[in-house]
């Protein structure tokens, strides 16, 4: 079975602070309004409280996401960024 993914933008809301994030989530999840958890691909460490506030129109296979997220850490560490 195919797995898709979309584009959310998703906030958390800390006691002192706000956090934003923009992430790549399976479709069955990226939907307005719910509150998710997310895990960190490096660490493996699970945040919860994620509100997706933003869908995006496009979705992508999961292994198009994968390539362009070791594509993305690879401009990262090259770039010294």
């Amino acid at each position: 079975m195919m797995i898709y993914y979309k584009q959310c933008l998703m906030v958390r809301v800390l006691e002192d602070k706000k956090e934003i994030l923009t992430s790549w989530i399976p479709e069955k999840y990226a939907i307005r309004g719910k509150v998710i958890k997310l895990q960190n691909r490096e660490s493996k460490e699970w945040t919860d409280g994620w509100e997706i506030i933003l869908v995006g129109t496009r979705r992508r296979e999961e292994k198009e996401v994968i390539e362009r997220g070791q594509d993305y850490k690879k401009t990262r560490k090259s770039s010294d960024v």
